[in-house]
């Protein structure tokens, strides 16, 4: 399955907290530059070309004649716009603001937030993914950090030309993802390893044989799963000539994302403590990599960054031609969104509906116990100290969407699958466990692999399209019964954020299948306004209390409960195909 990206200009409205806005853009492999590759380069020589600077078009209330004005503008400028937003309340826009720089895993964000939360402006280049092997997942390094700099560069362009003063600096990143560079040169090594890459299954089950998975877990509060960072990272040394002469010479440096891009963005090698908690390397008690975790996975610490708190002034992001500004604040994108849905207090839980699925739950100042299900994480460490979540991680949600419509072409988009899932009742049998790349929480199985149960002669689009719907709400479900099995305090209540909570019919599903009230966050980018809150926290701007208490945009509650308990039934026997497959 290779990833393409959209292809065409497409103008759609967005939500960003309370203020409406348009965006124009342009997304796809070409539109970030590097080639894919070890051969990618650093941080560019001199500011990359980017479309005309953004510019406030008249439009009236409301969401007006959207693919009408985007065509305006190819006539007028003779170009695709790669990303603008317009402000349609020119007075509300603040003198002041805070940037968020959001590194996801299939594409890359800069932000602007005024201080009352609302966006003013977004800017998009996507990053394509690479599958060169059953289980492998990589990506160029250096088309991400190209793609984090072009964003960077329009959207202060744009605060600049709106006289929008940026205060401070947040990021956040998708989590696990390994990247291997020169320090002395900047290049990286090979491509990056992404978070859902299972090419290390056979080195965790030989650490299982040897019994080391209890003791990993009491470090790390992690599983002994592909998904986790230090794997890949051992992989790459033994694997990659270039890498290992790099070890060799003393110039290797090894990073996740957030590390990777804040050496580009400020010269120095450091990682954010809640970043560093998900590598298998750092030991959840103490807050410092753990050396006999590295030890164990054959890691030496001098290849490694420094950890910072999460609201740490980790220095001046100062690239030439572009303003100074300082980086205030980073967290893992799952920690930033349930920090950007005001998940302050102990008990109270979020799912983003990504790429894939990721469950959090606050726990506090003190570590959650997991049982072998869930993972003890880290949610932030700040001035007020450190906090704790308890987390399941599903790994088909949004990517499993992008197959029906990319692979299967089942629908041309997410409107498109919307209409044949609610076309149906129900999905008439059909069972689908999309087990694509094993399974997550709270089985953690590398090798399962994806099943379709219950097709007949009358199986049609819709069904196979509401099949996936009812995997997404299944897979989040079984997770949501573990956090109560592990606490033994049932969640109330689910915030949710990420692209498919814009599916009433999914989010109907999940309040059902979890027996759950959904709560719909009222600022769709949840992830970058967390970002945004801890740097302003790190710039003194605010506390984390500045989230809290927000009131949801739209409320499912469980209908259907006497039908319920037969479909887990019947989704937990699937699961158990999924997990013995031997093909």
């Amino acid at each position: 399955m290779k990833h393409e990206g959209n292809k065409s200009a497409w103008l759609f409205g967005i939500g960003l907290g309370a203020q409406s806005a348009f965006r124009c853009s342009r997304v796809g492999p070409g539109a970030v530059g590097a080639g894919r590759g070890s051969g990618s380069q650093g941080r560019p020589a001199s500011p990359a070309p980017t479309s005309p600077r953004p510019t406030r078009l008249p439009l009236q209330s409301g969401r007006g004649p959207l693919i009408p004005l985007c065509l305006w503008f190819t006539l007028t400028f003779g170009c695709s716009i790669n990303s603008i937003i317009l402000d349609l309340n020119c007075a509300d826009v603040k003198p002041t603001g805070i940037l968020s720089l959001d590194a996801g895993t299939s594409s890359v964000r800069a932000l602007l937030f005024d201080f009352q939360g609302r966006g003013l402006a977004e800017f998009r280049r996507a990053v394509p993914l690479d599958f060169p092997h059953n289980g492998w997942v990589e990506q160029s390094a250096g088309q991400l950090w190209q793609a984090l700099y072009e964003c960077l560069e329009q959207a202060l362009q744009f605060a600049r030309a709106h006289g929008i003063e940026v205060k401070c600096a947040g990021l956040t990143n998708q989590r696990e993802t390994v990247v291997a560079w020169d320090k002395t040169t900047g290049r990286a090594l090979a491509p990056a390893i992404v978070w859902q890459d299972r090419r290390t299954t056979e080195a965790c089950e030989a650490l299982k044989q040897q019994g080391l998975e209890t003791q990993i877990r009491q470090r790390t509060g992690l599983g002994l799963d592909p998904y986790f960072s230090a794997g890949k990272m051992t992989w790459l040394i033994q694997n990659k000539a270039e890498v290992r002469r790099a070890a060799d010479r003393g110039t290797l440096a090894l990073g996740t994302v957030d590390s990777w891009l804040m050496f580009h963005l400020l010269g120095k090698h450091l990682t954010e403590a809640s970043n560093a908690s998900r590598t298998s390397l750092y030991n959840l008690e103490k807050g410092n990599w753990d050396s006999k975790l590295l030890e164990l996975w054959n890691i030496n610490r001098v290849w490694l960054p420094e950890i910072l708190p999460s609201d740490a002034m980790y220095g001046n992001i100062a690239l030439p031609g572009l303003l100074e500004i300082p980086l205030t604040g980073v967290l893992g994108d799952q920690q930033a969104s349930l920090l950007g849905q005001g998940c302050l207090h102990p008990g109270e839980t979020k799912n983003t509906y990504g790429t894939g699925c990721f469950i959090m739950q606050q726990a506090g100042s003190t570590r959650p116990e997991s049982g072998n299900a869930l993972l003890s994480t880290l949610a932030w460490e700040t001035q007020q100290g450190r906090f704790f979540a308890l987390e399941g991680s599903v790994f088909m949600a949004g990517a499993l969407l992008n197959w029906l419509s990319d692979e299967l072409l089942l629908a041309d988009s997410m409107a498109g699958l919307n209409a044949l899932a609610e076309s149906v009742p129900n999905s008439g049998g059909v069972i689908l466990v999309p087990a694509f790349t094993g399974l997550g929480a709270p089985y953690w199985s590398p090798r399962a692999r994806g099943t379709w149960l219950g097709l007949n002669a009358g199986t049609g689009k819709a069904e196979l399209v509401r099949s996936a719907f009812d995997a997404i709400a299944h897979q989040t479900a079984d997770v949501l019964d573990s956090m109560h099995k592990a606490t033994g305090i049932p969640t109330s209540a689910l915030w949710v954020d990420g692209g498919a909570s814009a599916s009433k019919i999914l989010m109907q599903r999940q309040a059902d299948l979890g027996g759950i009230r959904v709560l719909i966050s009222p600022i769709q980018e949840s992830t970058a306004w967390g970002a945004a809150v801890m740097a302003g926290q790190g710039a003194g701007i605010w506390t984390l209390e500045r989230a809290e208490n927000p009131s949801p945009k739209a409320v499912f509650t469980p209908e259907n409960a006497m039908s319920i308990q037969e479909e887990r039934q019947k989704w937990s026997r699937a699961v158990q195909v999924s997990l013995n497959w031997k093909g």
